[in-house]
């Protein structure tokens, strides 16, 4: 049996442990400073207490047996395998095509750098698919509005959930907490078959909560999904277009939700001010979430 070298064991121990368990799934449910928090994949917990330090690439299990260690001890414990199958597990791992990654919601992203859409292909990750269910999102109803866009960023390549824009840009999204806009950046329209009225959402999964929630396949009414309150003066030609008599706005509870609201009746329209359904709550996913069998009379 060939002895392991010094140096098949670093480049072992080099393969991010973040990027280790993306790929089986298991996701961080937050960052405090340079460590990401997870619910263990060692046992069962439902308070997240296992800690992985960005820096030196190591863990901490503070539950259970306290287990700790660096990627190669990881891949032992999940895997039950050897030190020496832990190694070639990983050094397959270091060397496949490419791995792909999140890119985590306290790193920060430099919005100058370049950003490429590779491609744009139907759900298939099956994190990205827990993803969208875990939001109260059924995939049938995903499938029709949002794809998996890979892209590559400063030579690393990534993938996230994407909703197109009206431009052929996308609002991207995951379940790490990562939010990014690529270029060009703009709102997003639907056609409805009823006219008048036009609704409007701060963001797709408050579009897409607002079809779940009243089991839709598309909006009766002519929707605007913004993207970011930052577009929506831009929308206001459209808005025009339409002959809107009247605004039906689901934006979010909280400040900017709030001068988006004020900014929109001071353009003139009549609103309708939706959030009054998910009084309580921040948005209308986090109401569908919360509430998924309660219903009113259709505003969109």
């Amino acid at each position: 049996m060939q002895t392991l070298s010094t140096d098949l064991i670093e480049r072992a121990k080099s393969v991010s442990i973040p990027q280790y368990l993306q790929q089986k799934g298991i996701l961080p449910a937050k960052q405090i400073g340079n460590e990401l928090l997870y619910c263990s994949p060692i046992r069962q917990e439902s308070t997240p207490s296992f800690f992985v330090n960005l820096t030196k690439n190591v863990f901490a299990d503070f539950g259970g047996e306290g287990e700790k260690g660096d990627v190669i001890r990881l891949c032992q414990l999940l895997e039950r395998i050897s030190f020496r199958k832990a190694v070639e597990q990983l050094l397959s791992f270091e060397n496949s095509p490419f791995t792909l990654a999140f890119s985590f919601s306290g790193l920060k992203v430099n919005r100058e750098s370049q950003l490429e859409v590779l491609c744009a292909i139907p759900l298939q990750h099956p994190v990205l698919i827990r993803y969208v269910e875990s939001r109260g999102i059924p995939l049938g109803l995903a499938n029709q509005y949002v794809q998996e866009v890979h892209y590559q960023r400063e030579g690393k390549r990534y993938f996230a959930l994407g909703f197109a824009n009206d431009l052929g840009g996308y609002a991207l999204r995951n379940g790490a907490g990562f939010k990014f806009q690529t270029k060009p950046a703009g709102f997003t329209t639907f056609e409805g078959s009823l006219k008048g009225k036009v609704c409007v959402f701060e963001g797709f999964f408050d579009f897409l909560s607002a079809l779940a929630y009243y089991d839709l396949d598309s909006p009766r009414y002519p929707t605007i999904v913004l993207n970011s309150t930052s577009h929506l003066r831009a929308a206001l030609p459209v808005l025009q277009e339409w002959k809107c008599t009247q605004l039906n706005c689901f934006l979010d509870n909280d400040n900017e939700g709030h001068r988006a609201l004020t900014r929109f009746e001071e353009m003139g329209f009549s609103i309708v001010d939706g959030s009054f359904l998910y009084q309580g709550y921040k948005d209308f996913n986090e109401l569908l979430t919360a509430r998924p069998n309660s219903r009113y009379i259709p505003l969109i």
